[in-house]
């Protein structure tokens, strides 16, 4: 017998930097540190390292809650809802220069 798959919603993803949005579906028991793993390994141009070959930390903006979703919680316990916004961001760190997503296909304006 085949796993179900998870339920998930679909939602707006924004860059910080730039006008790049994606209409995604995301899972909502799976928690927000495994779900930015997964949109920085999609091809939507987040990179997983900075040039001097440091991990780039990046947080999820959830714009209709107004704050920063936490790694361990997931979008079903913050509550987030369908066709919501969340904005994906580099956590500033000293001496870091800001992270630009390369461009990607699927982009929508």
């Amino acid at each position: 017998m085949a796993t179900p798959a998870p339920e998930a919603i679909p939602i707006i993803l924004r860059a910080s930097f730039g006008t790049n949005s994606w209409d995604l579906s995301l899972p909502l028991d799976i928690n927000i540190s495994a779900i930015i793993r997964k949109l920085i390994r999609s091809n939507l141009g987040f990179e997983e390292q900075d040039s001097t070959g440091a991990r780039i930390p990046y947080r999820l903006h959830w714009q209709e809650g107004n704050r920063y979703l936490l790694e361990g919680e997931t979008l079903r316990t913050a509550q987030v809802s369908a066709h919501h916004t969340l904005t994906m961001s580099a956590e500033a760190r000293a001496g870091a220069i800001g992270v630009r997503p390369r461009s990607s296909a699927g982009v929508r304006s």
